[in-house]
């Protein structure tokens, strides 16, 4: 029976987790194993403990990162100044006085002596390459002039004649009166060139020139030649011809190259 002095109190719970709670396993469950307190990573191990290798990997990481950065700048640094630094040489190469010292009377005259000397040199220099280009010129220029002056052509006795046809490379580029009858002039041989008989001197009779011969010439000075003609020709000997026969063979003969034609005779 409660006194009623002594109002009843009222009943206190049990301290502590209690089954059932939240966290706290229930009647006839084993408790759960307490949590492992935080521990830091540059907190010292227990010896048994296994090795904590990611501080290592991160830090390692980061050190890289860190050495790299800083060589790129410095390499920017190096490779690319900056702005200031171009302005501020600008200007110290604008404001810095150039020295520079007045020549004396003695010295420019000699500076003029030997510019003028340099300019003499020059100009006779190309003094001496005009003179010899004008040589040339004038030597090329006679040469060309001597193929129409019938007197500049060598009139050869028939021996001389003979050892000039028996040898055509031997005498290029000599120049002969040379007198021959055509023997054939036509689509075979084509419109610059034909074949003669020819001798050092003229003949009365075709068959009196012997060497047998190829003479070539422009269209123009030939266009009025044809076989069975007597020619006076003024040539150079332009060495050997070989050419095919109308029996399948081949004929080698003296090439001459007529400047001047004149036709004394036709059949």
């Amino acid at each position: 029976m409660s006194n009623p002095y002594y109002p009843q109190q009222p009943k206190r719970r049990p301290q502590g987790p209690q089954p059932g709670q939240l966290g706290q396993p229930t009647a006839g469950q084993p408790p759960k194993p307490p949590k492992k307190p935080f521990t830091p990573p540059w907190a010292p191990r227990e010896p048994d403990a296994p090795k904590r290798n990611w501080p290592w990997i991160v830090g390692g990481i980061f050190a890289v990162l860190i050495v790299t950065l800083g060589v790129a700048a410095t390499m920017n640094d190096y490779d690319s100044p900056s702005a200031a630094d171009a302005a501020r040489n600008s200007t110290t190469a604008r404001l810095t006085p150039i020295a520079t010292r007045t020549m004396t009377p003695e010295e420019i005259a000699a500076n003029n002596a030997q510019q003028e000397e340099i300019r003499r040199q020059q100009q006779e220099q190309q003094a001496k390459r005009q003179a010899a280009i004008d040589a040339e010129k004038a030597r090329l220029a006679a040469i060309e002039a001597a193929k129409w002056d019938r007197t500049t052509y060598e009139t050869l006795g028939d021996r001389d004649f003979a050892l000039v046809m028996k040898n055509p490379d031997a005498n290029k580029g000599r120049k002969l009166v040379v007198y021959g009858y055509v023997t054939q002039f036509d689509s075979v041989t084509g419109p610059d060139r034909f074949r003669a008989d020819t001798m050092a001197a003229p003949q009365d009779y075709s068959f009196l020139y012997d060497h047998n011969t190829v003479v070539t010439g422009t269209v123009p000075l030939l266009v009025n030649v044809v076989s069975g003609d007597f020619v006076t020709m003024y040539v150079e000997v332009s060495g050997s011809h070989t050419y095919s026969t109308t029996l399948g063979g081949e004929t080698t003969v003296p090439k001459l190259n007529a400047l001047m034609l004149d036709v004394t005779r036709t059949n």
